[in-house]
């Protein structure tokens, strides 16, 4: 008995050591090979999902949403080559009117209107004069 167990501490190896660096390595590797994947699958299978035909080419379109308050709002669509005014609620919708289609000017969105900007000047522009500020007191 004592001799069976003799013959298998004997078969028993010692563990290998971990090499970290190797194991980074690897994690960089598949992390990488998932970003790829992320990438490709949003720059090549997405837009052509976005472009089928019966996700493009849509009954009802909304031309324009106009937010009342947080739970209301109105809603410019076109069926069939005819627009109507909606009323959004959190309970209904309401047709208020039909549009003259020919009227109905589709604008492209307009960019920031003048001295507003981008968040981001807004934010500086802020933050400097509150520094500014400060340092007057």
């Amino acid at each position: 008995m004592l001799a069976v167990i003799v013959i298998a501490f004997q078969n028993i190896q010692a563990p290998e050591e971990i090499d970290f660096g190797m194991l980074l390595l690897r994690t960089f590797f598949f992390l990488a090979l998932v970003c790829l994947l992320i990438y490709f699958l949003l720059r090549k299978v997405l837009p052509r999902i976005v472009q089928m035909p019966g996700i493009r080419n849509r009954t009802v379109k909304i031309i324009e949403r106009l937010p009342l308050d947080q739970k209301k709002s109105l809603v410019v669509i076109e069926i069939q080559d005819k627009a109507f005014l909606l009323g959004c609620s959190e309970n209904s919708i309401n047709i208020l009117m039909e549009l003259d289609r020919e009227k109905i000017e589709i604008k492209p969105p307009v960019a920031a209107a003048e001295g507003s900007g981008s968040f981001d000047s807004v934010l500086k522009k802020i933050a400097f004069k509150s520094k500014s500020g400060s340092g007057q007191q």
